[in-house]
């Protein structure tokens, strides 16, 4: 008997093709659903919080206490915060699993006002605009920090001008200031208060004044810029975090006038959305005013309270062209301060957006308003930072004053509208 014919027809064949093909299909919809299924119940926990991106301060972020161990990460940060970055000086939360949400706060533009004479060229106005603003990174340090060593502070020497060099300090100067030295290990704060009782004065000359605030520079590393705090110290208090806190919310409190980068930076925090409920916060206690001296090229920034008035840092400035900048008693101008700001120039209208990095005022605008009969016109100079580091010491701006990026983000964050006045001498 003969064998059947194993050809196939090519529509059976097209019809066995159709047939495998479906039935690879479903194989692949079982096993994509059983690999959904394997993460679903196998993903780790807190995976996702790699991609988070950190809180605004001004979000609730005070949690409730991790069980176990406090965290011990404490110390002097060099903020960024602005806006502030942006003000907190607790410790760390050490729980790595709470996700910070991001939120969106007003931001402002500062354009170039038309109606500004060539005497205020660097004249800012400011239109609100919604930005999404970050806090400023800073880096904790290891808890417990030993107190900085006499002369390792910020580095700061002011330039000496040639009418300063031939030292000419009295007797009695020179020697509170010698006294004051070496006090700053045993009794830090009684040197603070002398050497800045020194500076205010104008009893000392040339050197001898950059020698005091280099020391007044070491002595607010190690007093304020630092979680640590000393109950001998009147210029600091501490405060603890209640339920539903956040920097900008505790900032804002009685008693506690500075931006919330201030309190980020004085706690070394890293993370302003990981505080935590019952953690403390060293706070400063005054109002920030700040004293430029035109002859000196220097800012001095002062904390003033009831117990009197102490320099926490001293910062070299560029200052205007052609004897620019006005002198006077200034306060910060409302709705002025901004965080890293637009600007257009008014000499060539050329304009630079935020972030751009050829932005000749950098990263900080603080807008001033003049308080005395012959300043209170004058709306339109401004405190802040610069791409040009060579102009520091010397005059080269508009008429506004210059701050080294680092240095205009602490001034920003310690100068505020509500009482602080900045005088600038000749």
């Amino acid at each position: 008997m003969a064998l059947a014919s194993q050809s196939v027809s090519p529509v059976s064949r097209r019809h066995n093709y159709r047939r495998r093909k479906r039935r690879s299909g479903r194989l692949l919809v079982l096993l994509a659903a059983i690999a959904l299924t394997s993460a679903w119940f196998f993903w780790p926990e807190g995976a996702e919080e790699g991609a988070a991106s950190e809180s605004e301060a001004g979000a609730t972020v005070a949690t409730e206490p991790a069980p176990g161990p406090t965290d011990t990460n404490g110390g002097m940060t060099a903020n960024r915060t602005p806006d502030a970055t942006r003000d907190n000086r607790a410790a760390l939360d050490t729980n790595p699993r709470t996700t910070p949400a991001t939120t969106t706060t007003p931001q402002e533009v500062a354009t170039f006002a038309p109606s500004q004479s060539d005497d205020t060229l660097e004249g800012l106005t400011t239109t609100p605009v919604s930005t999404v603003s970050e806090p400023e990174p800073s880096t904790p340090t290891p808890a417990e920090p030993e107190p900085t060593e006499p002369g390792s502070g910020s580095g700061y020497k002011a330039p000496i001008p040639e009418s300063f060099r031939a030292p000419s300090t009295g007797a009695a100067a020179a020697a509170r200031l010698a006294s004051a030295k070496g006090m700053i290990e045993s009794d830090p704060f009684r040197a603070r208060a002398i050497l800045s009782d020194l500076i205010a004065s104008g009893d000392l000359e040339g050197e001898d004044r950059v020698a005091a605030r280099d020391s007044l520079n070491t002595l607010g590393e190690m007093l304020f810029f630092n979680s640590m705090r000393s109950p001998d110290d009147a210029f600091t208090s501490q405060y603890v975090i209640q339920n539903g806190d956040s920097l900008e919310r505790i900032a804002k409190r009685d008693g506690i006038n500075v931006e919330w980068g201030m309190l980020q930076t004085m706690n070394g925090i890293s993370n302003p959305s990981r505080i935590r409920i019952d953690q403390r916060l060293k706070i400063p206690v005054g109002t920030f005013h700040a004293v430029v001296s035109k002859t000196e090229y220097v800012m001095d920034l002062f904390l003033e309270n009831e117990s009197g008035r102490v320099i926490i840092a001293s910062y070299p400035v560029g200052l205007g062209e052609l004897n620019g900048t006005p002198t006077g008693r200034f306060k910060v101008r409302s709705r002025s301060k901004l965080k890293n700001p637009p600007w257009t120039n008014p000499r060539t209208g050329e304009r630079f957006y935020p972030d751009d990095p050829k932005n000749p005022i950098g990263e900080r605008w603080i807008g001033l308003e003049g308080i005395d009969p012959a300043n209170e016109s004058l709306t339109g100079y401004g405190i802040h930072g610069t791409i040009d580091m060579d102009s520091i010491g010397d005059d080269r701006s508009m008429g506004c004053i210059r701050l080294r990026d680092a240095d205009v983000i602490r001034v920003y964050d310690a100068l505020v509208t509500n009482g602080s006045t900045i005088t600038i001498n000749p």
